[in-house]
């Protein structure tokens, strides 16, 4: 343990830290390695607190249509836009009643559209949720749209079971 003489502290400097640390003396900064960890998290946490996660930009374009499947509005789901030439970030929002709203940024989109409904219950007793869309509407989607700035934005998605 070395006693750096700006610091309250007792604490273990490595070669490297010690090199730091002689740094830190030259610049006559007062902080112990102990203070700069503590500063170091609260600086990252505030800044992803205020910054966010994404791009950053969260106005985007109103979306918001229906999605039925077989006839009938689904319950309960998700729906996701990816760009359409791929990589980026996906948006999307709850499918409730049929109906969703969300905004997103403008551009071609990728539709995956996701919903579950219990069937029975799992060999433990709970209830056995089972997705119900077919993949070439989700994982193997081939729905499109493109969402355009200044557009209403509104999707009507009538999903059926036998398509292929």
């Amino acid at each position: 343990m070395i006693k750096d003489d700006f610091c309250c502290d007792l604490i273990p400097l490595s070669t490297t830290a010690h090199s730091f640390s002689m740094f830190i003396k030259v610049f006559k900064l007062n902080y112990c390695w102990s203070c700069m960890n503590v500063a170091s998290v609260l600086v990252a946490t505030c800044t992803f607190a205020v910054l966010g996660c994404g791009n950053g930009d969260s106005s985007g374009e109103p979306v918001s249509g229906t999605v039925t499947f077989d006839g009938q509005p689904v319950e309960s789901g998700d729906i996701l836009l990816f760009p359409a030439g791929g990589g980026g970030t996906p948006e999307g929002g709850k499918i409730t009643d049929g109906k969703f709203q969300f905004q997103a940024s403008d551009g071609p989109k990728r539709v995956e559209i996701v919903a579950t409904r219990e069937e029975g219950a799992a060999a433990d007793g709970l209830p056995n949720y089972v997705s119900y869309i077919p993949k070439q509407y989700n994982t193997n989607s081939t729905l499109t749209q493109t969402v355009t700035k200044g557009n209403e934005n509104v999707f009507v998605f009538d999903l059926r079971s036998g398509a292929k």
